[in-house]
């Protein structure tokens, strides 16, 4: 959040911008509350990381899962604050 937080202020300073920080789609452990009370404008939920090469068998994004987590981080910030970053 501090590295956040420098990138913000420099951004600000030099009037140079958007922030956006690419965040889990699911892992509460990286709240995108966090992100944009530390500077960031929009959050990027990477909503195709469901399944990977390694990881358990499965799409690399079920619709549900990608709308399911996407509700989620909207009601962590708003839909103003979020790209979606989605499996095309």
């Amino acid at each position: 959040l501090s590295v956040v937080r420098t990138i913000a202020d420099t951004l600000r300073e030099r009037r140079l911008g958007p922030l956006t920080v690419a965040i889990p789609a699911v892992d509460t452990g990286h709240p995108a509350r966090a992100f944009i009370d530390a500077g960031a404008d929009l959050v990027l939920p990477m909503l195709y990381d469901q399944h990977w090469a390694g990881g358990t068998p499965g799409p690399v994004a079920d619709p549900d899962w990608v709308a399911s987590a996407l509700d989620r981080r909207i009601g962590e910030v708003g839909a103003s604050r979020i790209v979606a970053a989605l499996p095309l």
